[in-house]
């Protein structure tokens, strides 16, 4: 949840015209922390709330963090990403592709049986859509297609199919969600392919190291060649360098290499190394969640904005 001078910035009006608002509507649901001296918390509806009457919404977009590389961050920062825009009021639902299951086990809630998930295995095993699969998450807003380790299973079920719109015919009736993430593991599979060419926009997260960097390039032309194969639509491509340290050489260095053969492709921000951010995954927080450094939030919450914008439709007065 927010406090009052987080949502004043995403609404852009004073803290005091927030308080005034939530005081003209009591229905609105607010929470207060007597531990924090009665400070108001403000949750996920209430925020949605707050952006209807502004007039505000978020733009529906679906998106992949993927690179075939492991260990560069994926799921790391598909999960703090949708933990952030929840938190904000966005509608969230991350289909879990990755048979490790990163999101699924940081996600689900305690009570979860996971013998009894359903996952893109079952969804084409039994011509379910995935709308079937979907479970609520510790985090209100942010839903979830879970995954187990049958879903490397998956691919026997498609082998013969056109990538295409494997994964859109079976994305009917998820409307309500402002953002669709996939998860997806380090691999460029059937079913992973159609992930890349279903979403509107990838964003390869890169470590600053020879390997990761030629992973970049060997993720954009599979994606490109099934694109090109397949008569599909190309999606916007973006590379985000992630663990970037700018006092040293091989961050420096890797960045120049980057700018250089990808120029506009590069988003302008980086994440900065920080051990906070795994060890808030660890611990089973997002990194809005704890006390870690404001720096690597406040990357994390711009991640999150490019991914899913603020647009507004009608403009009204709140000051």
């Amino acid at each position: 949840m927010l406090n009052v001078r987080q949502v004043s910035d995403i609404l852009d009006v004073t803290p005091v015209r927030v308080k005034q608002i939530l005081k003209d509507n009591p229905e609105f649901t607010i929470n207060r922390e007597s531990a924090n001296n009665g400070l108001i918390k403000i949750p996920h509806s209430t925020v949605r709330s707050l952006l209807g009457i502004k007039g505000m919404f978020y733009k529906k977009r679906i998106v992949t963090i993927g690179m075939e590389k492991g260990g560069v961050g994926k799921s790391l920062l598909t999960i703090n990403t949708a933990i952030n825009l929840s938190s904000r009021g966005t509608r969230v639902l991350i289909i879990d592709l990755d048979p490790e299951a990163c999101a699924t086990n940081h996600l689900a809630k305690e009570d979860t049986d996971f013998d009894a998930l359903k996952t893109i295995y079952e969804v084409y095993k039994h011509d379910m859509q995935i709308k079937e699969t979907i479970v609520e998450t510790r985090y209100p807003g942010l839903h979830l297609a879970p995954c187990r380790g049958k879903a490397r299973r998956t691919d026997r079920l498609v082998s013969d199919r056109n990538p295409k719109k494997l994964l859109r015919n079976q994305m009917e009736g998820l409307e309500e969600y402002d953002l669709i993430l996939f998860d997806v593991p380090p691999t460029f599979s059937k079913i992973i392919s159609s992930a890349y060419l279903t979403s509107d926009l990838v964003i390869l997260p890169t470590f600053p190291d020879v390997w990761s960097l030629e992973s970049v390039q060997l993720t954009i032309d599979d994606i490109k060649e099934d694109s090109e194969a397949f008569e599909a639509a190309m999606p916007e491509i973006k590379i985000l360098m992630n663990k970037f340290n700018p006092n040293r050489k091989a961050s420096q260095d890797a960045w120049k290499i980057l700018i250089e053969d990808y120029k506009t492709l590069v988003l302008p921000f980086q994440i900065r190394e920080s051990a906070q951010l795994q060890n808030s995954i660890n611990d089973g927080f997002g990194i809005i969640e704890t006390r870690a450094n404001r720096n690597i939030k406040e990357q994390i919450d711009q991640l999150s904005q490019f991914i899913c914008p603020l647009e507004i439709n009608e403009k009204r007065n709140l000051n």
